[in-house]
């Protein structure tokens, strides 16, 4: 019988688990913690957002320049098909007004635990405390090295996920053991996670959200423009937008590069709005205004910023000053030194080369047998359970053609 080794026990791990056991093959999930899904059991801010019911194409677009590789196994197996499967398996989900699924519990931990419970009625073996130190290719398949034993497969899937919150065990270490087969990886940069700026001012805004706005940072020279939530806080900005534009920014601030953020505060008003708006209050004075279409310590930072007397009325400001401040409002500053790091972060953006993959099989074009799922592979998407759709997505395509495949001997 086909003998194959899961390493992890995440998203991606359990649902490769899961396809491989349609195929009647024996199967062992090894995982360091004392128990899978310790990362799943807190994502969605304890809720579990798994999947979204965005479109096939806009869930496709989401990951930006690897749209080409996870579109294979997301077609297979995607957002509607994944709710499928957890309805059959008594697990109902519902959706926010933002498409974000969820189980109908409102539970992360709840979602964990049945999907290790269904792990354990098909038979799956599952070591827990049990870290892999290294996998060996040989004749007869691959052997698998713990701290206590060695044990022989015919396949392996790695899913050992990133080194996003290392607190739930991730360390990376699937990267390494990915090398040590002849693998290409990417370094990983901290995603999905807040921006640090060492300015001054910020502290003062920390705690004030604004639900919409528009982020613009410059990627090899061309713009790009993310809309979403922002938070300012006491060190620098975070929220929906922040998080799924960090990818990028990481990027730069690893290449050292001055590194800034422009922030459209009101996407929604053109400057012939605001022209409007000013002079519907034009008796009033600066600060009174702008705090009109702002949070008022927002107005009063861009104000003492913009070295304007938030006292001048605005019919004595001039079309300059007017001018001054529509571009201060739509074109936000945020000069930005770091990220929130490894701890914030919920992914991470970089790991096994794509091009190593073939998209369909998550199997190795290195080596025969050797199967990859999740966050180990260098895709990354924004928030709102796009993530654990790939990983649910890349890991039942693993499970299912490591299953199908005859072992070797």
């Amino acid at each position: 019988m086909n003998k194959i080794a899961v390493i992890g026990g995440g998203p991606a791990g359990i649902f490769a688990a899961l396809a491989a056991a349609e195929g009647k093959a024996r199967i062992t999930v090894f995982d360091g913690n004392s128990i899978l899904g310790v990362k799943l059991a807190i994502t969605g801010g304890g809720r579990a957002n798994i999947t979204n019911t965005r479109d096939a194409d806009d869930f496709i677009r989401a990951f930006h320049e690897k749209k080409n590789f996870i579109k294979k196994s997301f077609f297979a197996f995607d957002n509607n098909k994944l709710i499928s499967y957890l309805r059959t398996a008594g697990i109902a989900t519902i959706s926010d007004t933002e498409g974000r699924m969820m189980p109908d519990s409102l539970s992360s931990v709840d979602l964990r635990d049945r999907l290790v419970s269904m792990l354990k009625k098909k038979g799956i073996d599952i070591k827990t405390c049990t870290a892999v130190k290294g996998i060996c290719k040989d004749e007869e398949g691959f052997k698998i090295s713990t701290d206590i034993e060695t044990l022989q497969y015919n396949r392996v899937i790695l899913a050992t996920g990133g080194r996003s919150w290392p607190s739930t065990g991730s360390s990376g270490y699937g990267y390494r053991l990915a090398q040590e087969l002849g693998h290409s990886v990417k370094d990983p940069v901290p995603a999905l996670t807040g921006l640090n700026s060492g300015e001054i001012g910020y502290a003062g805004l920390s705690g004030i959200s604004l639900e919409r706005c528009r982020l613009r940072f410059n990627v090899k020279g061309k713009d790009k423009f993310v809309e979403g939530g922002l938070l300012f806080t006491h060190t620098g900005i975070s929220g929906p937008a922040v998080l799924d534009i960090s990818r990028f920014v990481a990027r730069d601030l690893v290449l050292k590069k001055e590194t800034a953020v422009f922030v459209d505060l009101l996407p929604g008003m053109k400057e012939k709005d605001l022209e409007k708006y000013f002079f519907m209050t034009r008796k009033k004075n600066l600060k009174q205004a702008v705090s009109g279409i702002l949070p008022g310590k927002i107005a009063a930072y861009i104000l003492e910023r913009s070295k304007t007397n938030d006292n001048l009325r605005v019919a004595d400001a001039g079309k300059k000053r007017i001018t001054a401040l529509y571009n201060r409002i739509k074109s936000f500053k945020v000069n930005v030194d770091s990220t929130g790091g490894w701890e914030k972060a919920m992914v991470s953006s970089g790991g096994v080369e794509t091009g190593e993959i073939n998209p369909v099989t998550m199997e190795s074009r290195i080596i025969s047998g050797l199967y990859f799922a999740g966050e180990i592979i260098d895709i990354d998407g924004p928030t709102g359970g796009y993530n654990i759709q790939a990983a649910c997505s890349t890991g039942f395509a693993a499970g299912k053609a490591a299953a199908v495949k005859k072992p070797l001997r």
